[in-house]
């Protein structure tokens, strides 16, 4: 743990700089990436108990905390870049969709204020910091101007409180080949879960890739890091090989009739 929000419910339940997490609502931490892949695909609810097991001098000690709530008010709108006022998409439900705004339109004023450019819109907001109360929003299409008088809506964000260390540091002797275990099993960890994501609708077919697909990772990969130098593109493109061969052995090991999961099936029936 690298940092604890002062006044949180996580500092308060006794989390401290230099803890060690070791589990995480029961999920078992290896890694620093075990704890960022597990809160990516569960992420933090405002009402749940968060249960953590840290190690502090040698010792573990066991935490409980809800997590807090980050407030906003927000408009409901994405910036083509941030230094542009274009609409490039609006969120689902949200006043400016409701108002009748569209992908294309230029936010130039917002209660009267012109913001020419995203830096004009971020000071404006940083000194009039949206709430509950109505704003009108002038807006152009078409060489036409409109305006629409909305009421910002309020997006409550759950937070943990705490931030850890996610770079590696370089190891030697037989820890090279405890690591090197715990990085494979993070990946046949990682494709377990994604099956289970998968399974239960959490993840659909556009998040599965062919052989296509993977040519073009790997293509990117080696784009990525040949900046880097030759050491660099072998180190990422041998770290693919791995995560593609625990792919396939997690996927060869399901009970399907035409995989070595399925013949293993049978033969445990026969047995």
């Amino acid at each position: 743990v690298t940092q604890v929000e002062s006044g949180s419910t996580v500092e308060e339940a006794g989390l401290q700089e230099g803890d060690i997490i070791k589990e995480y609502q029961g999920y078992h931490i290896d890694l620093a990436r075990d704890l960022y892949l597990y809160m990516y695909l569960n992420s933090v609810q405002e009402d749940e108990t968060i249960h953590m097991t840290v190690e502090r001098d040698g010792k573990d000690v066991e935490l409980s905390f809800k997590p807090d709530v980050q407030v906003r008010y927000l408009l409901g709108f994405n910036r083509s870049d941030v230094n542009s006022m274009t609409v490039e998409s609006l969120i689902k439900g949200m006043p400016l969709e409701e108002a009748g705004l569209e992908a294309g339109d230029v936010i130039t004023k917002i209660n009267g204020v012109e913001v020419p450019d995203g830096n004009a819109y971020e000071k404006y907001i940083e000194e009039h910091p949206l709430s509950k109360k109505p704003v009108t929003i002038t807006y152009e299409r078409n060489g036409l101007e409109y305006e629409a008088e909305i009421t910002p809506r309020e997006y409550r964000t759950p937070v943990s409180g705490f931030g850890y260390n996610t770079y590696s540091e370089k190891t030697s002797g037989f820890n090279v080949l405890k690591y090197g275990a715990v990085e494979v099993k993070y990946m046949i960890r990682t494709t377990i879960l994604s099956l289970k994501e998968l399974v239960t609708g959490h993840l659909g077919m556009k998040d599965l890739s062919g052989p296509v697909g993977i040519a073009d990772v790997i293509g990117d990969t080696y784009e990525q890091s040949k900046s880097e130098g030759t050491l660099m593109i072998w180190m990422n493109l041998l770290n693919m090989a791995v995560l593609l061969s625990a792919n396939l052995g997690v996927m060869n090991l399901l009970p399907l009739p035409a995989l070595d999961g399925g013949r293993l099936v049978f033969l445990v029936a026969e047995a």
